[in-house]
């Protein structure tokens, strides 16, 4: 569209150029626009992308053909100037065509030739006007070459470097497909060592939550019943998230398993501790809490967790229990301590993973603990379910749809009260 611009621009000049054949002149230039417009419209058929190269080295060479054209029939000495003309579709035919290498140069040489041809042979134009003339045209196609040679080797490179990119990027995504239905299956396998059962105890109630930040989650629970009806549990939570952690929490799920009905929760932790840091996982750690509840008494050790909340009912109050330390597998000798505490009807236990207090919003605000124990207070007189149920609603109303920076894991046991008792035999009754 340029040049069908041009051509017709320039035809202005022709009335001081050549006066003598205007109109012949202006026929060329006429013909020469009806030429790119004929070529322009077969731009939008299919076939025109397999025949560029061919029809743009024809549109060229016409373009200076009808040129030389002009120099031939002009009788004037404004004719022997068309040889700038000839220079612009040399540029054309090196640039903006976009003609390989190869075509453009044969293209612009046949051009020049004929120019020679036409100027010495037919016209009988003046030698220095010609070696004037051939100078600047033949320093134009050098400058061309360069220029289309350029073009094209950074056409082939860009092409070679999409083709290698689409190459990477095809295996990016299959080994992404890959690694997926691998974390898939470790998930899968994650799932499948946690409890599946409800906790069914004629004293205890338990409610669990647990939710992951990434396909694997490196935070546990665990829980079971003896045959003497004690409740063994475990919670925890190791360092990071994602495949190392998943391997972690499944090695922690082979060591609850194996935890016999008599052994102390002390020694359990101790002995835990010690097959992690046997591992060797760098910087693999675990933060964990293990105990057993026995009638009214409830034994737990383990460290690098939040405080355990416990209320009791009779006073309606709070306690605190820190769960300080160093996280199992950090250091080769730890004693870990024990925790001993009576419990009475009604009373409830929350144990949690660092994950909830250390919740983000969108805003970057942190949830807290005193959040958190203020929520547990306001719902503590409900059944484990609802207060599962409130503090899993209280996390998603606080991360409104942020996702999670870590895993947030939470258990809770409570006593069953005389009232519970009495609604279990209307409920066993009916």
């Amino acid at each position: 569209m340029l040049g069908c611009t041009l051509v017709p621009v320039f035809g202005i000049l022709d009335l001081w150029m050549v006066p003598d054949h205007l109109w012949t002149v202006w026929g060329i230039r006429i013909t020469l626009v009806l030429i790119m417009l004929i070529v322009y419209s077969l731009s939008f058929q299919n076939f025109f992308r397999n025949n560029v190269q061919t029809l743009m080295s024809i549109v060229t060479i016409l373009l200076g053909m009808g040129i030389t054209g002009m120099v031939l029939i002009s009788e004037t000495a404004g004719g022997y100037f068309y040889y700038a003309g000839l220079m612009l579709v040399i540029q054309f035919a090196h640039g903006l065509t976009r003609l390989s290498f190869i075509n453009a140069t044969i293209s612009t040489i046949i051009i020049a030739l004929a120019y020679l041809f036409i100027a010495w042979g037919i016209k009988s134009t003046p030698t220095e006007i010609i070696i004037n003339n051939s100078f600047f045209l033949f320093s134009t196609i050098i400058i061309g070459m360069f220029i289309s040679y350029s073009l094209e080797f950074y056409i082939r490179g860009n092409f070679w470097q999409r083709i290698n990119l689409a190459h990477q990027e095809n295996l990016l995504k299959s080994e992404f497909y890959r690694k997926t239905k691998e974390l898939d299956k470790i998930r899968q396998l994650q799932l499948a060592i946690l409890p599946k059962k409800v906790l069914e105890h004629p004293t205890i109630e338990l409610a669990v939550s647990s939710r992951t930040a990434a396909e694997v989650g490196g935070d546990y629970y665990d829980y079971c019943i003896d045959g003497s009806g004690r409740i063994s549990f475990a919670i925890g939570d190791a360092t990071g998230h994602g495949a190392q952690a998943g391997a972690l929490v499944t090695a922690a799920k082979v060591m609850f398993s194996c935890w016999s009905e008599d052994e102390d929760v002390t020694k359990f932790i101790n002995h835990t501790s010690k097959t992690i840091k046997q591992l060797g996982l760098p910087q693999l750690f675990m933060a964990m809490v293990a105990g057993k509840i026995d009638n009214n008494k409830i034994e737990f050790a383990g460290s690098g967790l939040p405080s355990a909340l416990i209320h009791k009912a009779i006073t309606g109050t709070l306690e605190e229990i820190p769960l300080k330390g160093f996280p199992l597998g950090c250091v080769a000798s730890y004693e870990y301590k024990k925790n001993c505490v009576m419990l009475n009807r009604g009373d409830t236990l929350l144990f949690m993973t660092d994950g909830f207090p250390e919740l983000f919003n969108s805003n970057k605000d942190l949830l807290g603990y005193e959040k958190i124990k203020n929520a547990f207070c306001e719902v503590v007189n409900e059944t484990p379910d609802k207060i599962a149920n409130y503090l899993k609603r209280m996390i998603d109303n606080w991360c409104d749809g942020f996702p999670l920076q870590d895993d947030v894991t939470f258990l809770l046991f409570k006593v069953k009260s005389h009232n519970d008792k009495a609604k279990q035999i209307i409920y066993n009754k009916f």
